[in-house]
């Protein structure tokens, strides 16, 4: 969001799969966070997206942004592109060395997912 005037709007991209649709776009301020962002996206998801047991998490180049940060700070730029996650609530995700993350099942101790970067 490299604008200097606050009253212009940036559009990023979410990408995810929402009821068959790859990913849809989001108009955002430059001083928005990554939760001003969420909510937004929240309301352009169809209502059967929006399940309580989930929680969303947007990745940015492979790592989870902070909901507290802005997008500037964040590195996002108009036409960026994020996507969203979502998790299920009892489960944990661990990163590695290796560039990976695994998405894990706190019950079980399942690995449900593996994210390579």
């Amino acid at each position: 969001l490299t604008m200097v005037d606050t009253k212009h709007r940036a559009c990023v991209e979410l990408r995810g799969a929402f009821s068959g649709s790859d990913s849809f776009f989001v108009q955002a301020l430059p001083g928005y966070t990554v939760r001003d962002l969420l909510q937004a996206a929240f309301q352009s998801l169809p209502d059967d997206a929006r399940a309580a047991d989930r929680l969303p998490i947007l990745l940015f180049e492979g790592k989870a942004l902070d909901e507290k940060e802005t997008l500037i700070t964040a590195g996002l730029a108009d036409g960026g592109a994020v996507d969203l996650i979502w998790l299920q609530r009892g489960s944990f995700v661990t990163a590695s060395y290796d560039g990976s993350a695994k998405l894990w099942n706190q019950k079980t101790g399942e690995c449900i997912l593996t994210l390579r970067g």
